[in-house]
């Protein structure tokens, strides 16, 4: 029988914290995957660097359309195993839809490859290289589907410490690898470039069969195949919220794209202190990322049970933790922010400039949490419209219009000070959302 932990009853702070804590390990494994490679290419030179560049805003697609559908894999399944409905056929629905459409979606990345990265600014010279990464990183995006479907399958009933052991593998897989394919070990050669991508191939496949054999050996997964009716409606209710979610997901390097366009214009400096403070931002938040992971399972299998005050609960006391966690982690940012800015570079003009943002983006990082885990509160409602409006209005409507405003009355100064007021105005509007939603639930 599949196995599935109780999140319908018990404490619901020890039960988050018992869940969370894994997924937070997971998450620090899954960005030093991503360091690991940046760091081993660097040293190939600054062309191969580049052309990894290059290659994220097709790479950051595939992989966001990966989790929104991972996303509505989760939500689809607790609320399932919270009302008690019959789950077969679910499970390898899940597995092949998601494989087949990021199968799908690599096939035809490779086919306009060429021309994205001509619009993108990129060379003939430079396309010829990275043609020579992203070839490989297609046949391997499948494979990472195929994990973070397994892993939210396994969120979706109550796992985390799959997930969190399976991201960790893939991570280790690839420090290992990454060297040997890269520059080569005794009778392997060197690959360049296109190593770090077979090494990510290779992870990720290796990770892949390892999973395959833990679930076979734990799971019922794959003890019938669903019929042609069940695959038709499990995958519905799986893209009517996987899609908004990955959309909603996408939105994040438009903007991040737009911001950057926008403080080019007060100098390289500034865009070199506000690159800085994105990485600072991606650790300060790094438990609220891990919570998002594992509040909508939660939510859905209680929202699935019926047990409305026990959602709401959730939400109220997550929302409390955001605000208190992220003023501490602001406190500590700001009595080392010299330390950081001089790791970070030598330059007095930019040391100043990334202190200055340390000073006042951090502050709406609690708001940014409210933000974040409001979105997944609605995906695992069932609400995927209204998280994607949620998305839209934070990043669209506000953050660009804001950090715009900001910018013209104050400088650079002025536009930290626009995103950090727009974060506390979408989060007053997304947790307004959520209570209506809630309301709107326990009186129907």
């Amino acid at each position: 029988m599949s196995k599935s932990t109780n999140l319908l009853d018990g404490n619901i702070a020890a039960t988050l914290t018992r869940q969370t804590l894994p997924m937070t390990l997971g998450l620090i494994s899954l960005m030093l995957f991503h360091l690991v490679d940046s760091y081993f290419v660097g040293q190939l030179g600054v062309k191969e660097l580049a052309a990894l560049s290059f290659s994220f805003p097709i790479t950051f697609t595939l992989i966001s359309l990966s989790i929104g559908l991972g996303i509505g894999v989760s939500a689809y399944v607790a609320q399932t195993i919270g009302r008690g409905c019959d789950k077969q056929g679910i499970h390898p629905t899940a597995l092949l839809l998601n494989l087949v459409i990021l199968s799908f979606a690599s096939a035809l990345g490779y086919v306009f490859s060429r021309p994205i990265f001509s619009l993108l600014g990129a060379d003939e010279n430079m396309i010829v290289l990275i043609m020579d990464y992203i070839s490989f990183w297609y046949l391997a995006a499948p494979f990472y589907a195929f994990i973070m479907t397994m892993n939210s399958l396994q969120r979706a009933a109550g796992n985390t410490k799959f997930p969190a052991a399976i991201m960790a593998l893939s991570s280790i897989l690839n420090a290992i690898l990454d060297p040997i394919f890269i520059f080569g070990l005794g009778p392997i050669e060197g690959y360049g470039l296109k190593g770090a991508a077979i090494a990510s191939l290779t992870a990720w496949l290796i990770s892949c069969v390892l999973s395959l054999i833990y679930i076979q050996a734990r799971e019922d997964w794959f003890e019938a195949f669903p019929t042609r009716q069940q695959l038709i409606q499990h995958s519905k209710k799986i893209l009517h919220i996987g899609l908004p979610a990955a959309a909603a997901n996408m939105l994040t390097p438009i903007t991040s794209s737009v911001l950057i366009s926008i403080i080019s214009n007060y100098g390289e400096a500034s865009v070199a202190a506000f690159g800085v403070g994105t990485r600072i931002e991606s650790l300060a938040i790094l438990m609220i990322l891990a919570l998002s992971m594992t509040l909508p399972p939660f939510i859905s299998q209680n929202f699935g049970a019926k047990q409305f005050d026990r959602v709401h609960s959730a939400i109220k006391l997550t929302r409390k933790f955001s605000l208190a966690w992220q003023f501490a982690i602001y406190l500590v940012l700001v009595l080392c922010s010299d330390s950081i800015a001089r790791f970070f570079s030598d330059s007095a003009e930019v040391h100043d400039l990334i202190q200055l943002v340390i000073y006042i983006m951090p502050l709406g990082h609690g708001a940014m949490g409210i933000i974040i885990l409001s979105g997944s509160s609605l995906n695992a409602l069932s609400e995927p419209k209204k998280a994607l409006i949620v998305s839209i209005i934070r990043l669209l409507i506000i953050t660009i219009p804001f950090a715009a405003i900001g910018g013209y009355i104050n400088d650079f100064k002025g536009l930290l000070i626009g995103i950090t007021l727009g974060s506390f105005l979408t989060a007053f509007i997304a947790a307004n959302l959520v209570n209506q939603v809630i309301y709107k639930v326990k009186v129907s």
